[in-house]
């Protein structure tokens, strides 16, 4: 953009973490384009289960970065729905930087992920 500012993909805007984040980044006068799977409550439609929907969106947003906060965040929702949280964490990010190689290879990529990747923290039991 003319006058420096970012465009931000934010794919899942529409989440816990996306709506947060979406409002932040506005008000550090950033343009976000923010997805949802289908495209209601949000700028775009993205999909992360389907390539071309990744596709179209990050050929249409152009942006200069992409932040990653669709998918499953909840480990005991993932372990409720294994094949859910695997096609759409796994797939979908493969997907996401296919497609960003592919239509947006400088910009640069924040993976948002939950804090259980790293188990409990040292001293508490869990």
């Amino acid at each position: 953009m003319a006058d420096g500012a970012t465009t931000v993909l934010l794919v899942g805007a529409t989440g816990f973490i996306g709506q947060h984040l979406q409002q932040h980044l506005l008000g550090q006068g950033h343009r976000v384009l923010g997805t949802s799977s289908d495209g209601s409550g949000a700028e775009l439609a993205c999909d992360i289960e389907s390539q071309a929907s990744v596709d179209a969106a990050i050929a249409s947003a152009a942006p200069d970065a992409i932040v990653l906060s669709a998918g499953q965040a909840a480990v005991a929702e993932s372990w409720r729905d294994p094949v859910f949280t695997l096609r759409s964490n796994t797939s979908g990010a493969f997907h996401l930087l296919d497609g960003m190689r592919r239509h947006a290879p400088t910009a640069h990529l924040c993976f948002l992920s939950s804090a259980a990747v790293y188990g409990a923290p040292s001293g508490v039991a869990g």
